[in-house]
């Protein structure tokens, strides 16, 4: 019997912005690896949370400025946010609300 003996607190994983009048949140998710990626249909962020199987811990990764996997404006600068989320070997796929795929990928860099 897999049970779930406690929780980790994280804060926000997928921070979103206000919700318009009776509308609600989408949340999309995929798990990679031993990575697990958070979007949000009212944020334009993906959260990033890493599971460290050897000691069964959590922790959401807090990526570089600029870094960070989210949906474009568009060209009136008014945000887009997701609608899908997909991961594979080699990046993300992240389908936005005006209609465009964007794509990112994975680069590991080591901090020297």
């Amino acid at each position: 019997e897999n049970l779930i003996s406690n929780w980790v607190e994280l804060g926000d994983v997928a921070p979103f912005f206000s919700l318009p009048k009776g509308g609600r949140h989408c949340f999309f998710s995929h798990y990679f690896g031993n990575v697990l990626f958070v979007g949000c249909n009212v944020s334009s962020d993906v959260g990033i949370i890493h599971h460290n199987k050897e000691n069964n811990s959590w922790v959401l990764l807090e990526l570089e400025e600029g870094e960070n996997v989210s949906t474009p404006t568009n060209d009136d600068d008014e945000y887009t946010f997701p609608t899908g989320l997909a991961v594979f070997e080699m990046g993300i796929c992240l389908a936005c609300s005006d209609g465009r795929m964007c794509v990112f990928g994975f680069d590991n860099k080591s901090e020297e």
